[in-house]
């Protein structure tokens, strides 16, 4: 991860990692870059590596100025079908595997404006395929953070994943 650090944008909630085919925005393409990094650290996070923490620091400042409105970098409100819900589903994972460092040891202010910018997950339309599983991710860590959640929708769409079962372990997307 140490050479995205370069790349990564003043306030470090975006990552420029040169032109892309994406029909989306550049500042979403953008956000997308430094959401994927997350996959790996999380991990490292939960298992409590040490190594990963000057990284995660860069991260977490990346989080506190992504989701204030306030600041020049903000993600921005999602709309329906928005290539930043996909990106929401690691920052509930997050909440999940390790909500003491991942969101716990954030500013109280920033806790509150992450829950609000992923709580967009719940209120947009999105395609009924593996991207319902984000939207659980998302609500299993405010569940697991004790933040407020639809329980209803919650089920509902554990409940739609359920119908995409084929047998023996598969699920059709």
């Amino acid at each position: 991860l140490a050479p995205l650090v370069p790349l990564m944008s003043a306030g470090r909630a975006r990552l420029h990692l040169g032109d892309t085919g994406a029909v989306y925005p550049e500042e979403t393409a953008q956000m997308e870059a430094f959401a994927r990094p997350l996959w790996a650290i999380v991990p490292m996070l939960a298992g409590k590596c040490e190594a990963v923490r000057p990284l995660w620091e860069l991260w977490r400042e990346g989080i506190i100025n992504g989701v204030d409105p306030a600041h020049p970098k903000y993600w921005g409100e999602a709309g329906d079908y928005d290539q930043r819900l996909v990106e929401m589903a690691v920052f509930g994972t997050g909440m999940c595997l390790a909500p003491e460092a991942f969101f716990l040891d954030l500013p109280q202010r920033t806790q509150r404006q992450l829950h609000a910018w992923l709580d967009q997950i719940n209120r947009l339309d999105m395609p009924q395929n593996n991207w319902i599983f984000f939207r659980v991710l998302v609500n299993i860590g405010f569940r697991v953070c004790g933040l407020p959640y639809p329980r209803e929708r919650l089920e509902s769409d554990l409940a739609q994943i359920e119908t995409h079962y084929e047998g023996d372990g598969w699920y059709f997307d």
